[in-house]
């Protein structure tokens, strides 16, 4: 079918003269047109193939459904005559064991070497995630006090080394200046380090905002790259982009270049993104606005053409800068595999992968033009593949200040988007300034803007090539709260912050717990995102809540969120496909032996539960009761045999649904049919 859905409307004002809340109308003028080939000749192998796969899945429901009655006479007959295999010889075998013998035990070996070979990753991967939220707390000073940390603040910059467990953070706008602060935070002594309070007097880089940072966990060592001035400042001595070092075994900051743009790197930009790769001791940096002043010939020549900055490597090894691509200035055309030029682009995602050597960007915006592309450049090749040219659907919603992260062990990549916006209520304000405002949370939306900050986290399964949202939270920009504006107290070196504490709960619209305290943070833009890979750890901090009444308001809070060691794993299907088996063999125990049940019980099938688990609990103890349940002649023979047993037998049917139920968490391509014969026939 094809389906057609509204993407853009107007409002009809109520009464009342507001237009917001009133009447809303879609366009309704539609032109579709589909194009295929028909031509019979190049489409008759495909009828012939989709023929034939119909012939044999119709034939595997037969089997499936002949089998689950226990007609094992017919079920070999068609089996033998059509020569089509059920399901894979594996499952066939664990049929065997469990449905037909009833050995238990030879089970279980089974189902742990198929854990072994890691068949219940693609079931586990298509899990939902259970996100959980816990805000950090500095640890108490000597006196009891909370103890320091980093100021409110949004447009800053941090980086986590999580072989030493230590996060740094620098810089960043208070919504009145631009800050120079460097921070370090133990993770495991849960405690916040003020490095330097201005790291411009000790040989580092001066106060910015919307720059860059990556770091080097083998080499300790951060790399800090690009800042935003406001376009009343520049001149043509301070657009040289420095970029800057700093070793952290001997705390020193050092100048590897005043100008990269002039050995060639990248000009000044803003807004950018940066990636290191270890392996290589390179640095990778793509997209972001180039900053020009009025004295710039090219901007002079063309004031409203802003310039973009292409892709750049710079080889740690030999210090030196090199450009790979150039941007592609083409608006509204897609990126292409076979382009030489990668279309650049502000608020986007870039993420390099260490094992497959790729680097993943995904979604920013171009001028007025947004992109929700997504593509991967090869860093070895030079070769672009385009994941998605920006048509699906589901994907992240295109935002300000995404952030994003990758697992390269899980082979998952992790957009927490920021700011969501009206395409077409902002055409006037696609500024400079605009654009860097986002970056640094200086944005101010006037009431008449229809403009949300939403927070929603999406996992992507990179082998899967599927996107999966797990976390939303969302309020209007002009949400009004409780919060005090507080702009006199925003500083870089402060205590912890009540007026930050509570921007950061009041607008929290599903999280909160009976006590009224949050579980999950307001939603905000302009913040930043850290991912521990290892202990499989987001870390969260600061950014604007979008506060109309308080727009110097910045955020000092500080979360985690666990997502990964919260989703089921592959130990835990295992106990639960034991659980499954040993209920099975407790229930027919409990026929011919009710003793012996009792001592099953509570040794080999309590083992399989997790006591802890409420649910677990009850479902464990409600395992006794079917002790009291069973009826004296309930006896019969074991193991069943498919020639002499009635097909209506129960042991055969209950351990039928036991086989089916485990048979979900194998690969599809593995496994008998989904569907069932007795649902094709009309009622």
């Amino acid at each position: 079918y094809v389906k057609i859905q509204p993407l853009q409307g107007w409002s009809w004002p109520t009464k009342e003269g507001r237009n917001r809340n009133g009447t809303h109308y879609n366009f309704t003028l539609w032109y579709v047109e589909l194009r295929g080939i028909d031509d019979c000749t190049l489409v008759k192998d495909c009828l012939q193939w989709l023929t034939e796969y119909r012939q044999r899945e119709a034939i595997r429901l037969c089997l499936k459904h002949l089998r689950q009655k226990n007609c094992s006479e017919a079920f070999e007959s068609l089996q033998k005559r059509t020569r089509i295999q059920l399901e894979d010889r594996l499952l066939t075998r664990l049929h065997e064991l469990l449905v037909i013998e009833g050995a238990f035990d030879p089970c279980e070996r089974l189902l742990e070497e198929a854990c072994d070979r890691r068949l219940f990753d693609t079931y586990i991967r298509r899990q939902d995630y259970r996100p959980i939220w816990k805000q950090l707390m500095p640890a108490p000073g000597p006196s009891g006090r909370p103890g320091r940390q980093p100021g409110m603040r949004g447009g800053h910059q941090m980086c986590i080394d999580p072989y030493g467990q230590v996060i740094y953070l620098f810089g960043g706008w208070d919504g009145s200046q631009d800050l120079a602060d460097l921070w370090s935070y133990s993770i495991t002594e849960r405690e916040w380090t003020c490095i330097s309070v201005n790291t411009g007097l000790e040989g580092g880089p001066t106060a910015r905002s919307c720059h860059k940072m990556c770091l080097d966990p083998i080499r300790k060592r951060i790399y800090t790259l690009g800042r935003y001035l406001d376009s009343s400042i520049r001149s043509v001595d301070n657009l040289k982009s420095d970029f800057y070092v700093y070793d952290i075994q001997s705390n020193r900051w050092s100048l590897v270049c005043d100008d990269t743009g002039a050995v060639g790197g990248p000009a000044l930009v803003f807004d950018h993104q940066m990636c290191i790769d270890l392996e290589k001791n390179t640095i990778y940096v793509f997209g972001g606005r180039v900053l020009s002043c009025l004295s710039d010939e090219r901007a002079a020549n063309c004031p409203e053409l802003p310039v973009f900055s292409g892709l750049y490597i710079y080889e740690g090894n030999s210090g030196k800068w090199r450009k790979l691509r150039d941007d592609c200035p083409a608006v509204g055309v897609p990126q292409s595999a076979g382009s030489k030029e990668i279309k650049s682009r502000i608020g986007h995602s870039m993420l390099f992968h260490q094992k497959s050597r790729l680097l993943y960007v995904f979604a920013g915006q171009r001028q007025k033009e947004y992109l929700s592309d997504f593509f991967t450049y090869n860093v070895d090749t030079d070769e672009i593949v385009v994941i998605n040219d920006g048509h699906k659907s589901e994907v992240p919603s295109a935002g300000f200040t995404q952030r994003a992260t990758i697992d390269p062990e899980t082979n998952e990549i992790h957009v927490l988007s920021g700011l969501n916006r009206d395409k077409d209520k902002d055409k006037e304000r696609d500024k400079d300034a605009d654009r860097a405002d986002r970056d640094k949370g200086t944005v101010g939306a006037s009431a008449g803007d229809e403009e949300t900050v939403k927070n929603s986290f999406w996992v992507y399964d990179i082998p899967d090539n599927r996107w999966s949202c797990i976390y939303r939270n969302h309020s209007s920009l002009d949400t009004d709260s409780d919060a005090t504006n507080n702009n006199n107290t925003i500083g870089t070196d402060t205590e912890t912050t009540p007026t930050a504490s509570t921007a950061a709960s009041a607008v929290v619209d599903a999280g909160d717990t009976a006590c009224g305290e949050p579980c999950q943070p307001c939603p905000r833009f302009a913040h930043q995102l850290v991912y521990d890979h290892i202990h499989k750890c987001h870390y969260l901090f600061g950014g604007n809540p979008g506060r109309n009444q308080s727009p110097k308001l910045r955020l000092d809070d500080f979360w985690t969120l666990e997502v990964p060691l919260k989703r089921l794993s592959s130990e835990e299907l295992l106990r639960k496909c034991r659980r499954l088996v040993r209920e099975q063999s407790y229930r027919e125990i409990i026929q011919r032996a009710p003793q012996r049940a009792i001592q099953y019980l509570q040794n080999q099938l309590s083992q399989t539960f997790d006591h802890s688990v409420p649910d677990e609990s009850r479902a464990f103890q409600s395992l006794a009761a079917l002790m009291f349940q069973c009826e004296e002649d309930t006896d019969s023979p074991n193991p069943v045999s498919m020639e002499t047993d009635p097909p209506d037998d129960p042991n055969y049917r209950s351990r039928t649904k036991v086989f089916d139920t485990i048979v979900e968490y194998f690969p599809e391509d593995m496994t008998q049919p989904k569907a069932n014969l007795v649902d094709l026939v009309l009622i």
